[in-house]
């Protein structure tokens, strides 16, 4: 069988994955920055409301930036656009007030999160691949300078006033969607349960990268906290792949031109990088990060589960666009439940081992979870 050659119609997913690379490699660096000038703790404080402020700040659209993502291509209609604005700018206002009683930059943030969200999901929906890897190349660019700027100006949380900043002023199509501002969400509405459904699936992705640092502080050390987090950092770098093709497949399923090839060329990346996980990841650790050497086996077995995270992501882009987000969210909850006991139950059986297996073990339920909600429609 002839294969098709990478240029013929993968081109959109090319320009995801360039975009997602570099624009995480910026933040990647950046956070190396903060690190050699900050004190420990103002760099886990600042990296705590950061964290909280991309949860709320990805919850506060409702699950629109995925209808933008699934129906935009189908419908054509604008009007979704303009709703899905209007719906976020109201949400995220009422969400930024009541954090302001806590941290007032941690409130503006989640305003900047919440435009940039609905912001780059119309661009994806339009399929304007270069205008969403240029995006999200020059917010992390800005994101560098700004936040080390404002550092300078009024001291550790201006990071978070310059991340605020970098997301809002490149959400020009979030803005200019609300030149339109609209109540009645009549084109939203049909597809509420959907945006819900697409919600609690966002929340499953997101809650769990707190979820579980409190849940190894708390049964275990900080220590393990640590190693841990080495790993989740390989696999966050890694992970850009499966976020680029899930980007690049929602939009072209839901029109339904999706490259039948693109699956068998998902698994056969993900199954390089798991090798490169394995043989590499020691060699790398024992070169740049000797003191966690401790970590070098988990940090192989984490790297595993890349392959079913890229599996996963591509059955959610099919279920998502055939308007089954329910599954999609069934399965986020299954990986969250499954991630909590394994951390805890082999985490006391194992010590370190035991949570990168624990990470594994969710991730491939999950899978096998999505696999056979694809297979079974």
């Amino acid at each position: 069988m002839k294969l098709p050659k990478l240029g013929e119609g993968y081109f959109g997913l090319s320009v995801i994955s360039l975009g997602n690379i570099i624009s995480n490699a910026i933040g990647g660096i950046l956070w190396l920055l903060f690190a050699s000038f900050m004190q420990v703790d103002s760099y886990g404080e600042i990296s705590f409301y950061i964290a909280l402020a991309t949860v709320v700040g990805s919850a506060v659209p409702l699950g629109t930036e995925t209808v933008l993502m699934t129906y935009l291509p189908k419908e054509k209609n604008q009007r979704l656009v303009h709703q899905a604005a209007s719906l976020t700018l109201l949400v995220s206002s009422a969400a930024a007030a009541s954090l302001a009683l806590v941290n007032w930059q941690t409130s503006l943030l989640v305003l900047g999160v919440a435009y940039f969200a609905v912001n780059t999901s119309q661009i994806l929906g339009s399929f304007r691949y270069k205008e969403y890897a240029m995006i999200i190349i020059l917010e992390r660019i800005s994101r560098l300078g700004l936040s080390l700027l404002f550092f300078f100006l009024i001291g550790p949380f201006g990071i978070l006033v310059g991340f605020t900043v970098s997301h809002i002023v490149l959400s020009l199509r979030f803005f200019n969607a609300l030149k339109k501002l609209s109540l009645s969400f009549d084109a939203l509405r049909p597809k509420f349960s959907f945006s819900m459904y697409s919600l609690g699936w966002t929340m499953m992705q997101l809650v769990p990268t707190l979820l579980d640092k409190a849940i190894i502080a708390l049964f275990f050390s900080f220590t393990s906290v640590g190693f841990y987090q080495i790993g989740m950092q390989f696999v966050s770098l890694a992970g850009i792949i499966p976020t680029s093709i899930y980007q690049y497949m929602l939009p072209k399923r839901s029109e339904g031109k999706l490259p039948k090839s693109i699956i068998t060329y998902g698994i056969g990346i993900s199954i390089i990088i798991a090798a490169l996980f394995v043989f590499v990841s020691p060699i790398v650790i024992t070169t740049f990060f000797s003191h966690f050497s401790d970590a070098k086996l988990l940090v192989q077995i984490v790297g595993i589960a890349i392959i079913p995270i890229t599996i996963t992501a591509m059955m959610n882009s099919i279920m998502q666009a055939d308007g089954r987000a329910k599954r999609v969210f069934v399965g986020g909850i299954m990986y969250v439940a499954l991630l909590v006991s394994g951390l805890i139950l082999l985490g006391m059986l194992f010590d370190i081992i035991g949570l990168g297996l624990a990470f594994v073990i969710a991730n491939a339920a999950q899978t096998a979870f999505t696999v056979v909600s694809v297979k079974s429609h």
